[in-house]
């Protein structure tokens, strides 16, 4: 056994010792530990060295000159060995060149004769204390094994996550840098009220159109049963500009949506008449015993009959169905009049 340590001058050295045990609990007849068993210092003021009482024997004192004969009385072969003081500039690998496993040996028979003499309640005791840290760390492996084993088989699902919000910050970038571009073709008015106006005020035939007695304005059901067969001149042209009014002043210049009623120039009390007459089979008097004028004299007797779509209110030249759209297919306008195009077109 060797020791690292050695404070007082000779022959007051450091006796050998286990290099993992501090000298100052550190028997120097034994070289055990100090901390568990009764010691006495050597008689020496200013010596480190303690021994076990039990190493002692008869003694009640202890001496460092005497550790050979201790030694020798409890059957210790092995011879002292004294450290210098200057032991301790030395490396440590230098101190552990002795046969370790015989220490070793001796240390765990040391230990048993220890456990023999313990009480029984003391050995339940240090039983206990060790299966709570077996328990433990038992518990702590098993955790990291499940951890591991989850995060493991989780790799994939992590990485998904990852790529999906790599993708949703994309996206969100993207959407910023692009410039939005609407146009009126939505169910708000006045966006319809300020498109129509830019589109009178850009196009000859459609302001000839509206001033046409075909688009007359919405009134009430109770008056218009006495201006229906009026056929006075349209609702004034809106100003002919090139940029969009404003929301507020679009309301009042742009008319409502006419009803069908109106724009054929008959009245509902006339289309219910006509339904009467063909339910009855009597075309010459209604249910009030008026006579009613057949339909042939109602289209002479008007001012304005289209032959094409066989309509009140307008003629033959300026009606809307002569107009085709060849590029949606339909009727009612131009290729330069047609929303889908420009709408095509803008996006």
């Amino acid at each position: 056994m060797y020791a690292r340590r050695c404070e007082p001058p000779p022959p007051h050295h450091t006796t050998p010792r286990s290099p993992w045990i501090p000298a100052v609990r550190w028997c120097a007849v034994c070289g055990k530990t100090t901390s568990d068993k009764t010691i006495i210092d050597c008689s020496s003021g200013d010596c480190p060295n303690t021994s076990h009482t039990t190493c002692l024997g008869d003694s009640n004192t202890f001496d460092c000159c005497e550790i050979p004969a201790l030694r020798t009385a409890l059957g210790i072969t092995a011879p002292v060995v004294y450290q210098a003081a200057t032991a301790d500039s030395q490396d440590s690998s230098d101190l552990l060149d002795a046969d370790i496993s015989d220490v070793a040996a001796a240390d765990d028979d040391d230990d048993l004769e220890d456990l023999l003499k313990l009480d029984p309640r003391e050995l339940v005791e240090n039983i206990r204390q060790l299966r709570k840290e077996l328990k433990r760390k038992k518990n702590i492996l098993s955790f990291f094994e499940a951890t591991s084993q989850t995060l493991a088989e989780k790799r994939d699902a992590v990485v998904t996550v990852l790529d999906l919000i790599d993708n949703i910050c994309a996206i969100r970038t993207s959407a910023q840098e692009l410039d939005t571009r609407t146009i009126a073709a939505t169910a708000k008015s006045h966006r319809i009220d300020e498109e129509w106006e830019r589109h009178v005020a850009s196009s000859d035939e459609t302001a000839n159109w509206w001033k046409s007695v075909k688009p007359q304005p919405l009134q009430s059901t109770v008056a218009s049963t006495t201006t229906n067969n009026s056929s006075g001149p349209g609702p004034p042209l809106p100003p002919r500009t090139t940029t969009a009014p404003s929301k507020d002043a679009s309301t009042a210049t742009v008319p409502a949506a006419v009803p069908r009623n109106f724009r054929n120039g008959r009245n509902t009390e006339n289309n219910k008449n006509n339904k009467t007459q063909q339910q009855t089979g009597h075309s010459d008097k209604s249910l009030s015993g008026k006579t009613v004028a057949p339909r042939t004299s109602l289209r002479n007797q008007s001012k304005s009959y289209c032959e094409n779509c066989g309509r009140n209110g307008h003629t033959e030249n300026n009606c809307l169905r002569r107009n085709k759209c060849t590029y949606c297919l339909r009727v009612g306008h131009t290729v330069q009049e047609c929303r889908t195009r420009i709408a095509r077109s803008d996006t």
